[in-house]
């Protein structure tokens, strides 16, 4: 039972503790300890393949009494670390960076579009603005490199459309590739077409930046208006729901993940127990 238990135990510790150091927010402030515990992980299945080598091919020895279980627990214990390497890394970049990244960042409620500005929310991560924001479509601007990148100034206190003139807009929804690039009008970027969204997630990617300030700067051209200090927002209905979400679907692939694991794990030291019984038998 020994070798049983080690083989359906250890490689399912290892995918667990890996996937885990690589999911969360040690991989966020500790890169250090994670790449320690990555380091470790393969250093043991290293270790594994010699072990094996040298009872099977050296020494021609057993390993836990039968040869098999020994490279059993190399190449799932390999297969555990691989996979937990690729799951954890697929799950930090897709949910929980962005929202590590959001979360050290301040949470603004019920602002104004119209009189607040830019410079004084610029740690802001969540936006929800007051009722009656919303985009006005009619100053949106398109910047082509590549990809079109989107914006269009959100303001209040009108319909859509028929906005006067602020004094500075400096709060832009933006999208790339949802809208054709042309002088106002056509921006159908996230929940543009929502009535009742009033709320931002801001913009965290640097290299797409100066894209959208580009677009901006052409909108200030074309309609003769000022954004000393823009910040630029995902447009939705709900910013702080939005981000929530990021860290409940990662939570929730990483306990799928890992009961996953122990089932196939468990499947795998089935067989494997079948198939030893089978060449005893047959022997």
């Amino acid at each position: 039972m020994l070798p049983i238990l080690l083989c359906l135990f250890v490689p399912w510790g290892l995918f667990t503790v890996v996937l885990y150091a690589r999911s969360f927010d040690m991989h966020y402030n500790n890169t250090w300890m994670v790449a320690a515990i990555t380091f470790a992980a393969v250093a043991f299945v290293v270790c594994l393949a010699l072990l094996m080598v040298d009872r099977v091919f050296i020494h021609k020895t057993t390993g836990f009494h039968e040869p098999s279980w020994l490279g059993f627990l190399f190449l799932t214990s390999l297969l555990a670390v691989v996979a937990s390497f690729a799951i954890g890394e697929y799950n930090f970049q897709m949910n929980m960076q962005p929202y590590y990244d959001v979360a050290q960042l301040k949470t603004y409620l019920e602002v104004d579009p119209v009189s607040a500005r830019g410079q004084a929310l610029m740690d802001a991560g969540r936006i929800v603005f007051q009722e009656g924001s919303h985009l006005d479509v009619g100053r949106s601007m398109g910047f082509k490199h590549d990809d079109v990148y989107c914006v269009a100034p959100i303001t209040a206190g009108s319909l859509e459309g028929q906005s006067t003139g602020l004094a500075q807009y400096d709060f832009w929804a933006i999208g790339k590739n949802c809208c054709d690039g042309s002088k106002g009008g056509d921006f159908h970027c996230n929940w543009s077409a929502d009535r009742h969204a009033r709320g931002g997630l801001r913009l965290l990617n640097e290299a797409e930046r100066p894209y959208f300030r580009l677009a901006v700067q052409q909108a200030e051209a074309a309609f003769n208006i000022k954004a000393l200090h823009p910040v630029f927002l995902y447009w939705m209905y709900n910013p702080l729901e939005e981000t929530d979400s990021y860290e409940s679907s990662g939570r929730r692939l990483f306990w799928s993940a890992v009961m996953g694991s122990f089932v196939a794990q468990s499947f795998f030291v089935f067989l494997a127990v079948f198939f030893i019984s089978k060449l005893s038998h047959a022997s």
